[in-house]
């Protein structure tokens, strides 16, 4: 169980001088707590943030945007609408409120919330000033957790979905736009950190385990290396006497630094290793084994040397067999701690130590040869060796603990959380460090984001010169939302001592910190990290620095810039062998040109991406990028192409129990086979969505769902259904905040109550819904908009208003890469035309129209078009062959189940339609 002491470790920042009171209630901004008559209430974070914005300014409207800007990212990695609604309602709840009676916290109708109750006490904190953020429209990954923005598709066919991320690391978006002054100050100080005071912290002397040469030369022996490391850095690290640096950190410095294992060093390669690394001492060393001969005996030889002088301090050698590696390593372990001056191990740390170490020699190897793939990018091979050794010695918790990031690698985090789960059962054995590391990464996977904390403010706490402690803390306040916390990691990592406070981790951090709210500064902190990286020899680091640059420069419109951002950050991961990152790279310079307009690069590009993830077995990037090649296909009007890519997409979500991917791709699959008159087909997909949302609770997907399935209704001429389906989207929509979704259903009835027979009740709401759309910049959603609008001026008899409506989209449409939408609005378009006199001009364009849709397979389309054909000729006195073709129509339309187009034909034709 977590000791909760452990939080004490990190106290509230300070924001304001004293508390507000109102009502029974008192706000300690100071202390982070509500209180009520004196007893606290519990109230998380983002809901008292907002609670403190509300505060500062009593009585007058806080918009929405202020709230976005003030407290979250612009991009859809976060859903803001959802988020803010979300909060508002726990802060209600927590003062007894109601938002149809406030007594607090009102709700201004399409504009914000203001607080209306009398505030005594003194002066509310009032934020510092600062840059006005640059608003871009913005897409975005997750959570992945990722540090580039999603590209939303809107419009009335791909509406919900949006181009996906591929993150390599798990490192969130930073939502903290209040912390921006104060990061600036502490970027200003960093770059005078050579004069900066020491600070409390004293940090250990530090070590580096770099690997052992195989002199046998015999590939069978070489996870020795790994395994021998990996025993030496735990025996010189136990009691805490000494700093470990991580072996992955270690594997990293080999790469970015191309070293091969060496007997020793030259003084040269030493400085350079201790720039990397930061390490005073390195250990290194060879190992023979001498064969089947001498029952399997080895022979290690190990030699100490300062990094700083590149002198060499001590020489040990030790001999012992295969199945008892833990002594050897343990008798020279006792050898280098005396040279050290590094007191001998206790009894219970011994122990600790013996169970950090498999107990079979069998384990033993298939745990090192998966560790060392892991440690160069091969998730794939990891996985079937660590998969292997969990098999052998099941009790052996690190080998769970490295197949959990086997399976998280690879996009499968259902499978990482048992092994996470599997790993902290059977740590109770191991050193307080590594049973909390353990812990750390369960609670993690689990989601349980306080407890998580917890355990990384209590590692801190025991290690405060560990920077990877301060980090791993830094990623879980993230997604806990706890920037005030946060904020405090990240200006104790700031005074470490150098080299650690200067370490250009921080600055990467501190440029997703900073994130879509302030990009110019983002771009800032991320030079900072790519220039440290750079003067280290941090090439890996460099990439993920240039990846971020990527998506901050795409978010400030400057696409040029952030191509050849993506660009450095592939070649560098080209060079180092990170396959994976190659493709997330290639993922996001697709995104970038998609943004551009140029959909066939894009597409390219994905097609590039594709076989590289499939290449190393990391599913969940296939998925992600299938999806994305799907939704751009699907845009061309390309259905056949995008429905192949959709099954393919579906099958690899459900593979790795993706739930929210799952069900994003059943709606835009259930939107295709709709376009391709699928009706039934379409609708037992939405039905699949809704029912795979229900566990995830995730109400933006199944208001999608419901949507569609009211589009399905309407096309069948079931309107009541049709209705009833829209009503419930649209009341989804509105609870969690979605405006823009919310505006597309409240367009959906107005396009329903049309086909009711009441087209001039539809007519305010088209209208706003396009002048809502046009100032929000959506261009396919407005040509929808327009198009109903038009629609409900031409059932009125208004036919120049309706020829004006178009007129004003002509433009749009014009530019529209959306297939779907360009047919619906063309259509729309050739009936005003025939209706203002231009009739030939209007059969030429439907003529037109009508071959498009059936080469493209766009039944719905087909149907509509020949609708508005047969209309036409009925009115140009050519009766009995319009007659003809529109009872026709109905008969087709009635067999494909397009119940509202059979019945228009029959009226059209001038026959009694059915219901």
């Amino acid at each position: 169980m977590l000791d909760f002491d452990y939080f004490a470790a990190m106290p509230h920042a300070s924001r304001t001088t004293g508390p507000v009171r109102f009502g029974p209630y008192e706000a300690d901004f100071a202390g982070a707590e509500l209180r009520k008559n004196g007893m606290r209430i519990k109230l998380q974070d983002r809901p008292f943030d907002i609670l403190q914005i509300l505060l500062e300014r009593p009585g007058e409207v806080i918009t929405r945007e202020e709230f976005r800007n003030r407290l979250w990212p612009a991009d859809t990695f976060v859903d803001f609408d959802h988020s803010l609604n979300a909060s508002i309602n726990k802060l209600r709840q927590a003062l007894n409120d109601a938002a149809d009676s406030p007594r607090f916290v009102a709700t201004v109708g399409r504009r914000g919330y203001k607080f209306i109750a009398t505030v005594e006490g003194q002066e509310p904190f009032r934020p510092e000033q600062t840059d006005s953020p640059v608003n871009v429209s913005a897409s975005d990954v997750p959570r992945s957790p990722a540090a580039a923005p999603r590209v939303r598709l809107r419009g009335w066919r791909l509406r919900a979905l949006g181009l996906a991320l591929v993150m390599v690391v798990i490192l969130a978006i930073w939502p903290a736009a209040r912390l921006r002054e104060s990061l600036r100050r502490r970027a200003r100080d960093a770059a005078s950190e050579t004069t900066r005071p020491s600070v409390a912290v004293k940090p250990r002397r530090s070590f580096a385990v770099l690997g052992l040469k195989n002199l046998s030369g015999r590939p069978d022996e070489a996870w020795l290396s790994t395994a021998l490391s990996e025993m030496l850095a735990t025996e010189l690290a136990a009691g805490g006497q000494m700093r470990a640096v991580p072996g992955e950190k270690v594997a990293q410095a080999r790469i970015d630094l191309g070293l091969v294992a060496a007997d020793g060093y030259s003084a040269e390669t030493l400085a350079r290793i201790r720039a990397n690394l930061g390490s005073d001492v390195v250990v290194l060393g060879s190992y023979t084994a001498l064969g089947q001969k001498s029952n399997g005996r080895i022979r290690v030889d190990l030699r100490l040397q300062e990094a700083a002088s590149g002198e060499t301090i001590a020489e040990v050698a030790a001999t012992g067999s295969e199945t008892e590696l833990f002594d050897l390593v343990s008798r020279a372990g006792v050898q280098l701690r005396g040279k050290l001056g590094v007191e001998a191990v206790s009894a219970d740390q011994a122990a600790g130590v013996r169970a950090s170490a498999p107990s079979n020699s069998e384990a033993a190897r298939l745990y090192a040869e998966g560790l060392a793939k892991l440690r160069v990018f091969d998730a794939l091979a990891a996985r079937d060796l660590l998969v292997k050794a969990v098999a052998v010695e099941p009790g052996y918790p690190l080998a769970h603990s490295a197949l959990a990031a086997a399976w998280s690698a690879l996009g499968y985090d259902g499978r990482a959380k048992e092994e996470s789960t599997l790993a902290f059962r059977v740590s109770g054995n191991l050193s307080r460090e590594d049973r909390l590391s353990v812990e750390g990464q369960y609670w993690e996977t689990e989601k349980q984001w306080d407890k998580a904390i917890g355990v990384y403010q209590a590692l801190f706490a025991f290690f405060p010169d560990s920077l990877d402690y301060g980090l791993s803390l830094a990623r879980v306040q993230d997604w806990a939302g706890k920037t005030k916390d946060l904020a405090n990691t990240l200006e104790s990592l700031r005074k470490l001592p150098l080299p650690l406070g200067a370490d250009p981790r921080i600055d990467w951090a501190e440029a997703s910190v900073i994130s879509t709210s302030d990009y110019k500064s983002a771009v800032a902190a991320a030079d900072r990290a790519a220039k440290k990286g750079s003067s280290l020899g941090e090439r890996l680091l460099v990439a993920l620095a240039q990846g971020s640059r990527c998506a901050k420069l795409l978010n400030m419109g400057q696409t040029n810039e952030a191509i050849a951002a993506c660009q450095n950050a592939k070649q560098i991961y080209e060079a180092v062998g990170d396959r994976n990152g190659v493709g997330k790279e290639l993922n996001n310079l697709a995104i970038v040109h998609y943004q551009q307009g140029d959909l066939s690069v894009a597409k390219k590009i994905w097609q590039e991406a594709l076989p590289i993830f499939r290449g190393i077995g990391n599913d969940e990037g296939v998925a992600t990028v299938l999806m994305n090649i799907a939704d751009l296909v699907y845009l061309q009007g390309s259905l056949r192409e995008a429905n192949t890519g959709y099954r393919e997409a579906l099958s690899k979500y459900r593979e790795i129990d993706d739930k929210d991917g799952e069900a994003r791709a059943l709606g835009n699959f259930g939107l295709l086979l709709d376009d391709e008159g699928n009706l039934a087909g379409a609708q037992q997909i939405f039905q699949q969505a809704l029912a795979v949302t229900q566990p995830t609770g995730n109400r933006s997907v199944s208001a999608y769902a419901l949507f569609g399935l009211g589009d399905i209704l309407v096309k069948e001429a079931h309107f009541a259904a049709a209705r009833k389906a829209y009503g419930e989207s649209l009341a989804m929509r509105t609870e969690i905040g979605e405006k823009a979704t919310a505006a597309e259903s409240r367009l959906a009835l107005a396009d329903l109550t049309i086909a009711e027979g009441r087209p001039a009740e539809a007519e305010s709401s088209a209208r706003e819904a396009r002048d809502q759309f046009r100032q929000e910049g959506q261009a396919d959603d407005e040509l929808i908009a327009a198009s109903v609008l038009a629609k409900s001026l031409l059932e009125q008899g208004r036919f120049a208003d309706a020829q004006l409506a178009v007129e004003s989209a002509s433009t749009l449409a014009a530019k529209s890469q959306n297939r779907g939408v360009s047919f619906r609005f063309a259509i729309t378009a050739d009936c005003v035309l025939a209706a203002t006199g231009k009739v030939d001009q209007a059969k030429s364009s439907l003529v037109g129209a009508l071959g498009d849709a059936i080469r493209q397979g766009y039944l719905g389309y087909q149907l509509e078009a020949r609708l508005a054909l047969g209309g036409i000729e009925m009115k140009a006195d050519k009766g009995s062959m319009g007659r003809e073709h529109l009872r026709e129509l109905a008969r087709i339309a009635k067999s494909k189940d397009f119940g509202l187009i059979a019945r228009d034909a029959l009226a059209a034709a001038g026959d009694h339609p059915f219901n």
